[in-house]
């Protein structure tokens, strides 16, 4: 390759590099189906339709108070999807793919290790 004062390269990687994106783009948008998985992120976790979430904590408070050790997995999950099928979010297609896992650490344990600001004391 030489060097090319008239920019013919560079105008060829450009017309390449945007027939891709568009092609890329289009692939995600269409066979990925990126726009639905978007719209359910921003319902579930940025909390758009956040009743799921009020309703999953209020049934599922007795058991979260548990240890992770001694908190039933498998109820929690059927909290959780009762708490999505009686929501605002029931319709959502990518709901009976939401999941979650228990962190066996504690809040305390985890502010120990990464201190926020707000919690110190002045």
């Amino acid at each position: 390759m030489e060097f090319d004062p008239a920019g013919r390269f560079m105008q060829q990687i450009q017309q390449h590099y945007e027939r891709a994106s568009t092609a890329l783009l289009t692939m995600m948008l269409s066979h990925f189906q990126l726009k639905g998985w978007l719209e359910s992120c921003k319902n579930f976790f940025l909390l758009h339709q956040g009743d799921y979430l009020t309703n999953f904590l209020d049934c599922a408070d007795s058991e979260l108070d548990k240890e992770v050790s001694k908190a039933s997995m498998s109820l929690l999950r059927g909290q959780l999807e009762m708490a999505v099928k009686t929501s605002s979010l029931a319709h959502d297609t990518h709901s009976d793919k939401l999941q979650f896992v228990l962190d066996p650490n504690s809040f305390t344990d985890l502010h120990s290790v990464c201190p926020l600001p707000i919690f110190l004391s002045p």
